[in-house]
């Protein structure tokens, strides 16, 4: 969904940050954790968020006049979210059941709901661009794009959103959520704009050198290999 721009340059202090990223991740790699959710692996995977966060603020400052994303803004967060690791989804599911233990059933109730409304959707998918086959334009249709940006149209919000537009699990929140970043104006995330090749928009994700140790933590603490979207995965997560 996000349109095709050159990356922000990195800046030598970013890059410090990324390094001390990468190193946590290989001590988290390379440790004998039995839980994702318990203290210890807790307590270091904090410190990856934290410095995930610096790194981002200080890539997004170097070159910018910052993000403009701000609390109560929830945009994104009608998204069909992608690509989360399973010990994340493994942290939030523990964390919603041992602290917001209430939020629970309507949380499942509402994944129940977006999970059939994904499936739906993916079936209207498939049948509406099948019939562009032989069309000259059917090679700019990405069927898994088309799909993403239909749910988002959809304004369907995460089950953790809040009426106040606020995350119920801010500070544990996946990655990709926190990657995401508008630069110019909240508004070019808006379903009217999303696809209109605006610029405002980035995922700023880690640098190749620390995907491996994040893949092997998830191949760790892997329970399904059914799913990457984090409403699919948290369901599951919430009802085993």
């Amino acid at each position: 969904m996000l349109n095709e721009k050159p990356p922000l340059p990195i800046p030598s202090e970013a890059k410090r940050i990324h390094s001390r990223i990468v190193d946590h991740l290989k001590d988290l790699a390379q440790g004998d954790f039995d839980s994702c959710s318990g203290q210890a692996f807790l307590q270091d995977w904090s410190k990856v968020l934290g410095l995930f966060d610096s790194y981002l603020s200080t890539l997004i400052d170097h070159e910018t006049t910052g993000a403009v994303c701000r609390k109560g803004c929830s945009f994104c967060c009608y998204h069909w979210v992608e690509d989360v690791y399973s010990f994340e989804i493994e942290i939030i599911a523990s964390h919603l059941r041992t602290e917001l233990a209430d939020f629970v059933d309507p949380i499942v109730e509402c994944l129940h709901k977006d999970v059939q409304q994904i499936k739906l959707l993916e079936q209207i998918t498939k049948e509406k661009l099948s019939a562009t086959e032989g069309l000259e334009d059917e090679e700019d249709f990405d069927p898994h794009n088309v799909l993403l940006s239909s749910f988002y149209q959809l304004q369907t919000p995460c089950p953790l959103l809040s009426p106040e537009g606020t995350c119920l699990v801010y500070e544990k929140r996946p990655l990709t959520c926190r990657s995401y970043v508008n630069l110019i104006d909240p508004l070019l995330c808006t379903p009217e704009k999303i696809n209109q090749g605006e610029i405002g928009t980035y995922m700023i994700d880690l640098e190749a050198e620390a995907i491996p140790y994040l893949e092997a933590l998830h191949t760790k603490f892997e329970r399904s290999r059914d799913h990457t979207g984090f409403r699919a995965l948290l369901l599951q997560y919430l009802t085993d």
